[in-house]
Formats: structure tokens, sequence, C-alpha cells
């Protein structure tokens, strides 16, 4: 199933746009160097245009993220999980709920796109298809390159 196009290019407008602070490792979280910032994560600022369009009830109250003790203990917020099929009602933390997911016209909860390291170095092992979590959280890709795959490939 595609993604829905004017979804798709409402979150590649917010990635591209500057408004939103990039983070990793959750979808929503202070920043550890200014707490009254949040940081999304690319999939963060999918779910926070879902609530601004009333697509899920939005951001709950965050909570404590234990952190080392060389590092700052901030806080995250999660988004309300809807109960469905195969999920539990809760709050998701670090992918995308149902009802962001079914609103987008996405399937996975951690959507794939295609691995921009596939054909450049055919050493790296990378596969053709990679999480774009993975992108954001650990290859340290910018919102602007997110943004680019996420045209491509969704």
């Amino acid at each position: 199933m595609p993604m829905n196009p004017e979804v798709k290019a409402a979150w590649v407008a917010a990635l591209r746009g500057g408004e939103y602070e990039q983070g990793v490792g959750y979808l929503c979280q202070e920043s550890p160097a200014d707490p009254s910032v949040r940081e999304f994560c690319c999939l963060g600022v999918l779910c926070d245009l879902a609530a601004k369009a009333g697509a899920t009830s939005g951001w709950i109250q965050p909570v404590i993220i234990p952190a080392p003790p060389t590092e700052y203990e901030r806080r995250s917020f999660g988004v309300f999980r809807e109960l469905t099929l195969g999920e539990d009602v809760g709050v998701e933390y670090a992918a995308l709920p149902a009802s962001v997911r079914n609103w987008a016209g996405l399937v996975d909860r951690q959507p794939e796109v295609i691995d921009p390291l596939w054909n450049t170095d055919p050493d790296c092992g990378a596969s053709e298809w990679v999480d774009i979590i993975e992108l954001n959280d650990d290859r340290g890709c910018s919102f602007e390159e997110l943004a680019e795959l996420i045209e491509r490939s969704l």
C-alpha cells in the first residue's frame, strides 16, 4: 500500500522545514542541552503531524528515561497506542502506533526505505531496504537526507 501522498508531502516538508529539532532513540524527548526543547526522531515528526491533524490522541505525559551517570536524565514523550489487532493498549515511544500508520497509509511500525549504501559500497553488507529508524538513530542521517529517501521510497 503506497503512503498517503498528502501526508507524505507534509512529512517531507516538516523534515525539511527546520521546525523540528532532530533526536534519536525516541519519538519525542527533551533535549539534553535544554529541557524546554523537544527533540524528534523522523517518526516522531510524523506522529506530531498526526496529532496536529487529530488522527491520534497526541502526546501523553512524559516518562523519565534512565541515563548513565555521565549523561543528562531526560523525559520521553509517548503517543497513545489504541487497541488494534496484534497490539495492546498502551504507549508507544519508539515506533509508529496503528492510528498514525492508518492515517499515513503505512503498514510497518518502522517503515523501510532504500538503503543509501546499497549501490554505493558493495562491501558494506547493506541490503536494499533498511529501517528508517536505523538511518535516523544509528547512522546519523539528517532530516534532509531522510526526507529525500522518503520521497524516493514510500
